[in-house]
């Protein structure tokens, strides 16, 4: 029987798998998605964490040019 895992590493794979999902709506251009990923983050984890998240490690993943779309996702929801 194998042995369960730490929590804390089932912390960084479910902020992996969120930055994945967020990555991929970007990417798409799917503002809606990207909506659903960071309301869905949220929930999973606490505001101030998605905010880094989305602040500092998903432009890492992203690069300049989605870096700049994830800044005007982020200025829409911020404006509505």
């Amino acid at each position: 029987m194998s042995e369960p895992l730490d929590p804390s590493m089932e912390l960084i794979e479910d902020k992996l798998i969120f930055l994945r999902d967020t990555k991929r709506a970007i990417e798409s251009g799917d503002v809606i998605d990207f909506y659903a990923h960071v309301q869905a983050g949220i929930a999973c984890f606490d505001e101030p964490t998605v905010a880094r998240l989305l602040q500092t490690e998903l432009p890492m993943m992203l690069g300049d040019f989605y870096t700049k779309r994830l800044i005007k996702f982020m200025e829409a929801a911020l404006a509505q």
